[in-house]
């Protein structure tokens, strides 16, 4: 009985030494294609690549990717390294963890900035909604770089919206949208959408922020109309309400707060006034 014993003991510790070797063979052998992968992504073993295989290996050489990733952009200044390459080095992080939602989000930013390589910017974020769909920050960063980088405000509100459906959206990400409006000129809009964040607003600080946004949006809207008017008829308009029957502006906003807008001739813009 103690003979069997023991043989099963050996063969055990056999087994258990023959998986650890077989491991760590493995590990030299990726790990061997460091410096390599950095430069093209066809160096990683193609079965490590499947985003439908997360594995604990995978995910552990996901973190192992992440943590060499930050040390070449620590060192890419000094030793002048391709930003070409962070292309590859994101891409391989995702497929390996394609749950690793910060990798997306920091890739994306330097591939977008360092590598001025907004295409393959797109292409992680995309990646990543459909991988996570329920993230808000996938579009929302879309939204942000088109906003920032590239002025494109109507690409930059289609991703604030898509942000904003997503489960945990912080509702601030909202207030993205009626300013891109504002960027496009269509300030109408940008006021319906701040009386709207204004009727949903959760504190008195919020509605205060969005009631001051819905004013000024308002002034720049009636101000632009009644200038025009006088260019087309050469003397401005009896009142405010004539830009509506003269359909130069959609409408006139009534403030909560009892503010009126009137136009001031010295100034010649449309203020706001608050009845004490």
């Amino acid at each position: 009985m103690r003979r069997i014993f023991r043989i099963v003991l050996w063969l055990f510790i056999f087994a258990a030494v023959f998986q650890i070797y077989v491991l760590n063979s493995n590990l030299i052998d990726i790990y061997s294609y460091r410096d390599k992968f950095i430069q093209n992504v066809d160096y990683i073993p193609k079965e490590m690549t499947n985003p439908h295989l997360a594995t604990d290996f995978n995910l552990l050489y996901a973190d192992y990717i992440w943590f060499k990733s930050l040390q070449y952009y620590g060192d890419r200044k000094e030793k002048k390294a391709d930003v070409l390459y962070l292309n590859n080095i994101f891409n391989s992080i995702t497929n390996l963890d394609p749950y690793f939602e910060q990798s997306y989000s920091f890739g994306a930013t330097l591939i977008g900035t360092d590598g001025n390589n907004w295409e393959e910017c797109q292409k992680l974020l995309k990646k990543g909604m459909i991988n996570i769909p329920d993230s808000w920050r996938m579009p929302f960063f879309l939204g942000f770089f088109s906003y920032i980088w590239y002025k494109n405000y109507n690409a930059a509100e289609y991703w604030f919206r898509v942000a904003i459906k997503k489960p945990d959206c912080p509702e601030k990400i909202s207030h993205f949208i009626p300013f891109m409006h504002l960027k496009m000129g269509d300030y109408y809009t940008g006021m319906l959408l701040w009386i709207e964040i204004y009727n949903n607003a959760q504190n008195d600080r919020e509605r205060e922020g969005s009631l001051n946004n819905i004013k000024n949006y308002a002034k720049i809207y009636l101000t632009k109309a009644h200038r025009k008017y006088r260019e087309d008829y050469g003397y401005v308009p009896e009142n405010l309400r004539t830009l509506i029957n003269e359909q130069y502006v959609k409408g006139i906003p009534t403030l909560p707060d009892k503010s009126i807008f009137y136009y001031n001739r010295k100034k010649d813009s449309v203020l706001v006034y608050k009845k004490e």
